[in-house]
């Protein structure tokens, strides 16, 4: 073997070394990626902040999973008021109805110091420009009006 032979030898070598550098980072890359896309989930929406005025305390959370929060009411309230605390939106009212069934007698009127579970929903029920969320939501709220025995 002469020069050419171990020169070609050494170019070999090291165009073996530069692919498999560059297979190593492209899995890195890769790996990356999908750890950032399966890890990151729908935004977690902080509970609003409380001050010396705050209506509601904030019990301990230990489903965070399920619920943006658990709190006690320290006044009669709507349950649009805390659909618009949380959701950001009055609409949403049905679903923390459905979840705390059992301990709302009115959804109209909630009593004072009743434990209310928050649910946490999804982006796309949340979404208010989304048209079948809108009706689906709508549907909810007349069904649970049109069963409300309990004048306010």
């Amino acid at each position: 073997m002469g020069k050419s032979g171990k020169s070609r030898h050494k170019r070999r070598n090291s165009g073996t070394k530069q692919l498999l550098i560059l297979l190593f980072v492209l899995c890195v890359l890769g790996g990356g990626y999908y750890y950032i896309k399966i890890y990151s989930h729908e935004e977690i929406a902080p509970n609003p902040t409380l001050d010396n005025t705050a209506q509601y305390s904030i019990l301990e959370n230990n489903d965070s999973i399920n619920y943006l929060a658990v709190i006690i009411y320290k006044n009669n309230v709507s349950i649009n008021n805390i659909s618009a605390t949380f959701y950001k939106d009055e609409m949403f009212w049905p679903y923390i109805y459905i979840e705390n069934k059992a301990v709302i007698v009115n959804p109209l009127n909630i009593a004072k110091d009743v434990v209310l579970k928050i649910p946490r929903l999804s982006d796309r029920i949340l979404n208010i420009n989304d048209t079948a969320s809108v009706r689906i939501t709508k549907e909810l709220a007349d069904s649970i009006l049109n069963n409300v025995t309990d004048p306010i």
